[in-house]
């Protein structure tokens, strides 16, 4: 009978380690909002940073210069930085995809722990951006986040630049 008895209250979880779990857990929820955060935080500076960029390129590529090979190099090299730098925002970001995925699976084998499971804020999170949705007037917003979410968007757009600055490239060149 002790054996039983040594059975259960080793299979109930241990009120130290249970409080500790949910400070665990309200720490993984300040790491995914941070995580987030610097995600857009990311975009915006890159948006910054490649505007500036192509601005400078096409009031370059307009101007009327004295040494045409001079405006040339110039406008490669905008572009070619451009290139760079969007391609190293890729990477950074894709960085900062993978933290968010860690912390949202962390997050869940947490909730799981707990016991609160599907109700938990990590496991709703996720179950909203799996759930399939029927596109109305009312949902599109949620039906163009669905085909669209965030971590894919904020991978799209610096390819998009990327795409840009090599087309701005060969128009430097061939100029």
């Amino acid at each position: 009978m002790n054996s039983a008895n040594d059975q259960i209250s080793s299979s109930t979880p241990d009120k130290e380690a249970l409080a500790a779990t949910a400070s665990s857990y309200q720490g993984l929820i300040q790491l995914l909002v941070h995580a987030e955060q610097e995600r857009w935080a990311i975009l915006y500076n890159f948006l910054t940073a490649n505007t500036i960029l192509i601005l400078a390129w096409a009031a370059l590529f307009v101007a009327r210069m004295p040494q045409p090979d001079t405006q040339r190099f110039a406008l490669a090299c905008m572009a070619g930085t451009g290139f760079v730098i969007s391609i190293l925002w890729l990477l950074i970001e894709t960085r900062a995809n993978a933290f968010v995925r860690g912390y949202g699976e962390l997050g869940e084998a947490t909730e799981d722990l707990l016991g609160i499971g599907e109700m938990g804020a990590f496991h709703r999170g996720e179950a909203v951006r799996n759930a399939p949705t029927t596109f109305s007037f009312r949902t599109a917003i949620t039906w163009g986040a669905h085909f669209l979410p965030s971590r894919h968007f904020l991978q799209i757009v610096p390819g998009l630049f990327a795409a840009v600055h090599l087309v701005f490239l060969v128009l430097s060149l061939v100029r």
